[in-house]
């Protein structure tokens, strides 16, 4: 996620420190909780695409999985990128590679599809490149 992205992203009503790694934390050492995310997609009255119901911290989830099949990211990143783990004892044993740079790449194309960037021309007062 760029700076901008980090920026529209940090303006919510989820706890956020600028002196952490992670974009919205309580402590700055760890990332919030599902329940926190939860609770205020709640308190927003945020819905969900299921009719009368509120979305739900999985629902992201989810809809990132959705994303990364239809945008044909290798199963094995979206997986790693959600941090499922290999339920295969003996696939696991063999596959001890963390897909870090693949997942860096495809996290950053999903911050773009969820929080796309500003072009320089909109952020000096012109039309956007979009």
């Amino acid at each position: 996620m760029n700076l901008d992205q980090s920026d529209q992203a940090s303006q919510s009503r989820l706890p956020s420190r600028e002196d952490s790694h992670w974009i919205f934390s309580n402590t700055g050492r760890a990332p919030i909780s599902d329940m926190t995310l939860t609770k205020a997609l709640r308190d927003n009255r945020v819905p969900s695409d299921t009719p009368g119901r509120t979305a739900t911290a999985h629902g992201f989830r989810s809809s990132f999985r959705d994303w990364a099949s239809e945008h044909q990211v290798p199963r094995d990143v979206a997986e790693r990128a959600l941090a499922h783990t290999i339920a295969n004892a003996t696939e696991a044993a063999y596959h001890r590679t963390d897909l870090l740079e693949q997942r860096r790449q495809v996290m950053q194309k999903w911050a773009d599809y969820v929080i796309p960037r500003r072009s320089k021309n909109a952020e000096s007062g012109g039309a956007s490149s979009s």
